[in-house]
């Protein structure tokens, strides 16, 4: 979480960041894992949506919008994640000559 708390200047939006985390991680993960169907490419999805909350639009209170944010922001991670995966498999498959 160290690595989150550095991209925020305030001590307000440190203290929003750990409420948001410690509310939604495992909404989070669970969104994420749900298409990638893997543990490490799901932490991988966690860690890209809090850092980009973290980034972009800290909300300002915990709530049912926010965990619809927390939740759309991990879908377009792991769905990202997924399809940039897919592509380097497939792109390895075919530098060797072998049919996808």
């Amino acid at each position: 979480m160290l690595i989150y708390l550095q991209a925020l200047d305030s001590p307000e939006d440190r203290t929003r960041f750990e409420a948001l985390y410690t509310a939604y991680r495992g909404l989070v993960y669970h969104v994420a894992y749900g298409i990638v169907k893997n543990e490490q490419d799901a932490e991988d999805a966690v860690h890209m949506a809090f850092l980009s909350l973290a980034e972009h639009s800290l909300p300002q209170s915990l709530g049912p919008r926010t965990r619809c944010l927390a939740a759309t922001v991990a879908e377009r991670e792991a769905i990202g994640l997924y399809r940039a995966r897919r592509r380097r498999f497939t792109a390895e498959l075919t530098e060797r000559g072998e049919a996808v």
